[in-house]
């Protein structure tokens, strides 16, 4: 599924449902996502999920790489629903998933607060190796008040979780700020499995609302049970961030560190 455009398609005739943009149910071998493009995009519904890039089906190797996504919120009332840039929430046994080099700008609420939680990235599906390296999010306006996290993964990995060289940067929120996460990684881990978290900047956040919400440039609590997986955390970069929320402010938070097996 590559090369394709999505422009200028507007979800404003009902205040419920929701928008897809490129979904996958299907159980290829191989599913390539490749260099599309979401562009000028936007719903006016109260509920319902958008999901831009979505893969339920059970391929071996996954890969969704270089698309660039934007999209606009632009209703007249709150818009509840849980927004999904690349959402991966299914894989076959034994998978290898990479989520690399997309790019996500341009999202917005425009009128009204958005109270859904966001995932710009997020991996929900067990795989023995999950890849998200060289994404970037920027330029992001967000009047809303619920969670967000930019590179998600929340499922295990038996062998490799690597998160490298994501750009997290020039994001505002301007509602009542909830958690914010640049990289986030929480699920039980196999001991065998190795996390590489290296050369990722998250920076240039403005939370001028105030709010209940905790901040974590990186959060890596995944693991649960002893023996815990081997992690390397090195060279991040968290800078420039200016919030009047209340909550705790986390520059690194990491937690079951192990050695393998």
């Amino acid at each position: 599924i590559a090369g394709n455009v999505i422009t200028g398609c507007t979800y404003d005739a009902s205040t419920s449902g929701s928008f897809y943009g490129i979904w996958n149910s299907g159980d290829p071998m191989l599913l390539h996502i490749r260099g599309n493009l979401f562009h000028n995009n936007s719903t006016s519904t109260s509920s319902g999920s958008t999901y831009l890039l979505y893969n339920n089906g059970d391929p071996l190797l996954t890969t969704v790489r270089e698309n660039t996504l934007a999209f606009r919120f632009n209703g007249s009332v709150q818009y509840s629903g849980t927004m999904y840039g690349i959402y991966n929430s299914s894989a076959a046994a034994g998978a290898t998933v990479d989520l690399s080099r997309n790019v996500f700008r341009d999202i917005a609420h425009v009128n009204q607060n958005g109270t859904g939680n966001i995932y710009l990235l997020n991996n929900s599906a067990p795989c023995t190796q999950l890849t998200a390296d060289s994404n970037m999010v920027h330029d992001l306006v967000l009047m809303h008040q619920a969670n967000v996290y930019c590179v998600f993964s929340g499922a295990s990995t038996t062998s490799l979780l690597a998160i490298r060289s994501n750009t997290i940067t020039n994001i505002s929120r301007s509602s009542s700020a909830f958690d914010f996460f640049g990289v986030y990684a929480a699920s039980a881990s196999s001991s065998s499995a190795t996390h590489v978290i290296t050369g990722n900047f998250v920076g240039n956040l403005a939370e001028v609302a105030g709010g209940p919400g905790d901040f974590a440039g990186i959060y890596d609590v995944a693991g649960n049970t002893s023996p815990f997986p081997q992690k390397v955390v090195s060279h991040n970069t968290v800078m420039n961030i200016q919030s009047l929320a209340i909550g705790n402010f986390h520059g690194l938070y990491v937690t079951d560190l192990g050695h393998g097996t």
